[in-house]
C-alpha cells in the first residue's frame, strides 16, 4: 500500500530521472557513431547514476531478490536493447557484469529500472519475460531489441504490484500452494491453448516512475495463459 514515504521517493526518482533521460538522449548520437574503449567520463558517470537513481529510497541492502531492466545503447542496428534479469544476491555486482559485457561491444548502460526486494524473483522474471514477449516482437531470450524501457518498466512495476497482491491474498486451500497468476492479476485476456498475440508494443503509457497503476499496464493478449507456475509461452 502506498505511503507518504513511498510517494516522496517515487517523486524524487522521477524528478532525477528527467535530467538523466536528457543526458541519455544527448549522448546517444555519439554512441551511435561508435566510441572507443574506455568510454568518456560523462558516459561512465551516467551509467552509475541511472543505477543509483533506480534504487533511490528502496531497500538499500544489496542482497535480496530483485528483478531489473537495463537499457544499453551503442553502434549499428539495432542500436539499443533492454536486458531483463533477476538476482537473488547482489544487484550491483550483476549490473556491473552486464556493463562490462556490453562495453566490449561498444554499448553503454544509459537507463535502468530496478525493483525493491521481491520474493522468488526468478519466477517473477519468467512471468515478466512472457508478458514482454507478447508485446514486443524483437526479442532474443531476455534481450529486447529496439525496446522502450519506459513501457517495459511500467509493465514491470505493475507485475511486481500484482505479484505482491497475490502473495498477500488468502492462503491457498489445503493440497499445495499455487503460484501467483500474474497474467490474470494484470487483466490479461487468458484462454486455453494457443500462443500470445503480438500487440506491437502496446503496453500503455507512462514512464519508469512506479506511479503507473496496474490498470495502466493492462492490455489484451489473446490465448496467453500466463501462470507463473511454469512461466512458459511460445517464443
Amino acid at each position: 500500500m502506498p505511503t507518504a514515504s513511498n510517494e516522496y521517493w517515487t517523486w524524487e526518482r522521477d524528478k532525477r530521472r528527467k535530467g538523466l533521460v536528457s543526458r541519455k538522449e544527448a549522448l546517444t548520437p555519439r554512441l551511435r557513431d561508435g566510441l572507443p574503449f574506455p568510454f568518456p567520463p560523462e558516459i561512465e558517470k551516467l551509467s552509475k547514476e541511472v543505477v543509483s537513481t533506480a534504487v533511490l529510497g528502496k531497500n538499500p541492502n544489496e542482497g535480496g531478490g530483485r528483478i531489473y531492466l537495463l537499457e544499453f545503447r551503442g553502434p549499428g542496428q539495432p542500436g539499443q536493447y533492454v536486458k531483463l534479469g533477476s538476482v537473488i544476491d547482489n544487484y550491483r555486482r550483476r549490473v556491473l557484469q552486464h556493463r562490462r559485457i556490453a562495453r566490449v561491444h561498444g554499448f553503454a548502460l544509459v537507463d535502468a529500472w530496478i525493483s525493491d526486494q521481491v520474493p522468488d524473483p526468478t519466477k517473477l522474471e519468467s512471468a515478466l519475460r512472457n508478458l514482454l514477449r507478447i508485446s514486443h516482437r524483437e526479442h532474443d531470450g531476455e534481450y529486447f531489441l529496439n525496446s522502450d524501457i519506459d513501457k517495459a518498466a511500467s509493465l514491470a512495476a505493475a507485475t511486481v504490484e500484482a505479484w505482491r497482491t497475490q502473495l498477500a491474498g488468502p492462503a491457498p486451500e489445503q493440497g499445495g500452494a499455487q503460484a501467483p497468476d500474474v497474467g490474470g492479476r494484470l487483466g490479461l485476456d487468458v484462454s486455453a491453448g494457443g500462443g500470445g498475440e503480438d500487440r506491437g508494443g502496446d503496453l500503455g503509457g507512462g514512464g519508469v516512475g512506479e506511479r503507473a497503476a496496474v490498470g495502466d499496464a493492462r492490455h489484451s493478449a489473446a490465448a496467453a495463459s500466463l501462470s507463473v507456475a511454469d512461466g512458459s509461452l511460445p517464443a
